[in-house]
């Protein structure tokens, strides 16, 4: 049978490869290449006579964004995966922006790479598209590609500047807070926040939480 492997992305010039083109196994016979569409890139395909390792592929692929600009994603190897195997992400953050390989990876004991580390990430409003293929010497080892909307993935700050003033003649608190700071949105009805209020009689002794959330709706 035939396995196809995904091995690059061209930008929309056509005038430089992102992604490592994995070289055919001792039993691989000739490749051939095909090329499909994906936005402004172009996505290529080797095709290999061959036998690609079922399990090779990375597992348990997740990212979070936090600090406003930063985001990590970490996977593990595949369970069948060759010793040898080394892993490779790349990812385009919208449709208008070239692909992009790992710059910081993170790396395990035996220094495969296990994640990667970005900065000065945007949050745009469609999905970013994350991919990350292997390579071994002896096989042929499959990719894994995921879309992912990424404010979902946000960890967001807290709010700042919290204030609390409370009247014991009046029995009453006033409790005043600024927005956390995001990188996708600047309106304040964005946010919803949930305040947990804890106190005891005769005595001031107050005890607060913020929870908030971000909304679809407002962006």
């Amino acid at each position: 049978f035939v396995t196809r492997r995904r091995f690059l992305i061209l930008n929309p010039g056509g005038r430089r490869y992102c992604c490592r083109a994995q070289t055919p196994h001792k039993f691989a016979s000739v490749p051939t290449l095909s090329l499909e569409k994906l936005h402004n890139s172009v996505l290529g395909f080797l095709s290999f006579p061959g036998v690609s390792i079922n399990g090779s592929a990375i597992e348990n692929f997740s990212c979070v964004i936090y600090n406003i600009s930063f985001m990590n994603c970490t996977w593990q190897a595949g369970k069948d995966a060759p010793g040898d195997t080394q892993y490779f992400l790349y990812w385009q953050n919208s449709r208008y922006d070239d692909v992009k390989e790992c710059e910081l990876y993170i790396k395990d004991e035996n220094g495969r790479n296990t994640g990667c580390r970005f900065q000065n990430v945007r949050i745009e409003t469609e999905k970013a598209y994350f991919l990350v293929n292997g390579s071994s010497k002896d096989s042929l080892i499959q990719f894994y590609d995921v879309y992912i909307q990424l404010y979902k993935i946000e960890k967001l700050m807290p709010p700042e500047n919290i204030t609390v003033n409370c009247d014991e003649i009046k029995s009453n608190c006033i409790i005043q807070w600024q927005r956390p700071q995001i990188s996708h949105s600047n309106k304040d009805k964005c946010f919803k926040y949930k305040i947990d209020i804890k106190y005891k009689v005769r005595e001031i002794s107050l005890h607060l939480t913020l929870i908030h959330t971000f909304t679809k709706a407002h962006r």
